[in-house]
C-alpha cells in the first residue's frame, strides 16, 4: 500500500468544517492501524478521509496510506466524491450540507455550460438523491449563509432557516405595502385627536370622496409615550388586549403551531406587569367622565391588575368578563389539568359611568374560527362586539392602545364607533395599516384614506 508524507497532502477548501470528536477514531488507528486508506487526487489533494487524516495527525503520524483517484470532470467530481464520503460517515451539520449542495450544483452547472449541456436543479437533485425543491431551498439558504448572516446560521435546521427567510420576505412585503398605503407626508405627521372632525361640512354638495388620513386612525408609537403626550378626556372608552402579563411559555396549550415570533419580544411577564402601574393612571386621564376601560388579562393577574386600576381611581367589576371558547382547545397536560377554554377581561369604569345597555350575563360564547389579525391573541369579532354594544354608543371614540394587527377594528366600525389604534411593533403596525385600509374600503367606500 502506498504511503505519503502527511505534510505533502493538500486538504484544500473542504465542505466539512467541523470534524466532530476524533478521539475514538484515533484510538482505533492506534490499536488496529489504518484499515481504509485516504483518497487523493494525482496532485495529492484530499478527496475523502478528512477525519482519518486528522486522527492520524493527532497521533503524531508523519505518513499515511493512500490511494489515488483521477477526477476527469475536475473540481465538481471531487466535491461529489467528498459529499458522498461525508454522507456515508459522520453526518454533516445542516449548514455544511446546504453549502455542499449549493457548491455541487454550481460546479455541475458551470461544467455543463462549458460543454454545451443543460444542468438544472432537477439534475442536481437526481445526482444527490433529493428533490429539485430541496435543491432550490438549499440554494436559497446557502446564499444567506455565505453572506455571513448570523441569525440564519444560528437556526437549528435548514427548515427553520428557510422559515425565517420566508418570514423576513413576508414582513418586507407588508412593510412595502404599508408605505404605499400611507404617503410619506402623512407618515411624518403626528396623529391628531380630532378624529373625523373634518367629516361635517356646511357645503350642501360635498366632494364625493372625503380625505381621512390613516395617521388619525392608526398611530405608530409606544402607547405610554403617546398617552403622556395626549390631552385629558380624549376618548370615550378604552378596550384593548395588551401583551402585559401573558406567559408565552403557556401559550402552546391553546395555540400550538401559531407563529408568535413577531410579538414574542413584547411579552416578558415581569417587565410588562410593572408597566401596568404606568398604564392605568394614563388610561384614567384619557377617558371622559363616563368612560369604561376593558382590558384582557391572564387569570392569575386579575386581582393585581384590579388593585392597580383601583389605585388609579377606577371602579372595577369584582368578577371578570369571560370569553368561553366554543372551538376545540388543545390541552398538552390533560393528565393534570382541565382544558383551558376561557379568557378573562377586567372591566374598569370611571365613578360616574354606566353601561349603555344592561347585560344579563358576564360570558361570551364565540369561536376563534372567525378570528382576524395576524396574532395568536387576536379575538373574534363577536367578542369585541359584545363589549362595544354594552359600553359604547354610535359616534363615540374607542381607543385600543395595544392594537396589534387590528382585530378590534371591524367590530368598532360596524358599531359606528371612531377607532383610535396605537401599536409600537413595526411589523404589527404595518399589518394594522393594511387592515385599516381594507376595512374602511369595505364599510366606508365614500371615504378616501390617505
Amino acid at each position: 500500500m502506498n504511503t505519503i508524507p502527511i505534510s505533502q497532502i493538500n486538504v484544500g477548501d473542504r465542505m466539512r468544517s467541523e470534524l466532530g470528536d476524533i478521539s475514538r477514531l484515533a484510538e482505533s488507528l492506534k490499536t488496529h492501524g489504518l484499515i481504509q486508506p485516504i483518497v487523493l487526487t494525482p496532485s495529492n489533494e484530499l478527496i475523502a478521509g478528512g477525519r482519518r487524516l486528522a486522527a492520524a495527525k493527532s497521533l503524531g503520524w508523519t505518513e499515511i496510506a493512500y490511494v489515488t483517484r483521477d477526477t476527469p470532470e475536475g473540481e465538481s467530481q471531487l466535491r461529489e466524491l467528498e459529499l458522498e464520503e461525508n454522507v456515508r460517515r459522520k453526518q454533516m451539520t445542516w449548514q455544511e450540507n446546504v453549502l455542499a449542495i449549493a457548491r455541487i450544483h454550481r460546479l455541475k452547472s458551470m461544467n455543463a455550460a462549458l460543454t454545451g449541456l443543460d444542468w438544472g436543479q432537477a439534475e442536481t437533485g437526481e445526482l444527490l438523491g433529493c428533490t429539485a425543491a430541496n435543491v432550490s431551498y438549499a440554494l436559497t439558504v446557502a446564499k444567506t449563509l455565505e453572506s455571513k448572516d448570523a441569525e440564519i446560521y444560528a437556526c437549528g435546521s435548514a427548515k427553520e432557516a428557510l422559515q425565517l427567510l420566508m418570514k423576513r420576505r413576508e414582513d418586507a412585503v407588508v412593510a412595502a405595502l404599508a408605505k404605499r398605503a400611507i404617503p410619506a407626508s402623512v407618515q411624518a405627521e403626528s396623529a391628531t385627536p380630532s378624529l373625523f372632525s373634518d367629516l361635517a361640512s356646511d357645503d350642501e354638495t360635498p366632494e364625493p370622496k372625503i380625505n381621512v388620513p390613516i395617521s388619525q386612525i392608526a398611530v405608530h408609537s409606544d402607547c405610554i409615550v403617546w398617552m403622556d403626550a395626549s390631552p385629558a378626556e380624549l376618548v370615550d372608552h378604552i378596550v384593548t388586549d395588551p401583551p402585559y402579563g401573558i406567559e408565552m411559555s403557556n401559550l402552546s396549550q391553546e395555540n400550538t403551531g401559531m407563529d408568535i415570533s413577531r410579538i414574542e419580544d413584547e411579552h416578558d411577564v415581569a417587565s410588562n406587569l410593572s408597566l401596568f402601574e404606568m398604564f392605568f393612571p394614563r388610561a384614567y386621564k384619557l377617558l371622559k367622565p363616563s368612560g369604561f376601560c376593558v382590558i384582557w388579562c391572564d387569570a392569575v393577574h386579575f386581582s393585581l391588575l384590579s388593585r392597580l386600576a383601583n389605585l388609579a381611581g377606577f371602579r372595577t367589576q369584582r368578577w371578570p368578563l369571560v370569553w368561553a371558547k366554543t372551538h376545540s382547545c388543545i390541552n398538552q397536560a390533560a393528565q393534570y389539568n382541565y382544558t383551558k377554554a376561557t379568557e378573562f377581561a377586567l372591566v374598569c369604569r370611571k365613578p360616574n359611568s354606566v353601561l349603555a345597555t344592561h347585560q344579563h350575563t358576564n360570558y361570551i360564547l364565540a369561536s376563534n374560527d372567525e378570528k382576524t389579525g395576524g396574532s395568536p391573541f387576536a379575538k373574534p369579532e363577536t367578542v369585541w362586539s359584545f363589549i362595544y354594544s354594552a359600553i359604547a354608543t354610535p359616534g363615540q371614540t374607542v381607543l385600543d392602545p395595544f392594537a396589534g394587527a387590528g382585530s378590534s377594528l371591524v367590530a368598532a366600525v360596524k358599531h359606528g364607533l371612531k377607532p383610535l389604534l396605537v401599536e409600537s411593533n413595526d411589523t404589527q403596525f404595518n399589518h394594522l395599516t393594511l387592515e385599516v385600509r381594507r376595512v374602511y374600503s369595505i364599510y366606508f367606500p365614500e371615504l378616501n384614506l390617505v
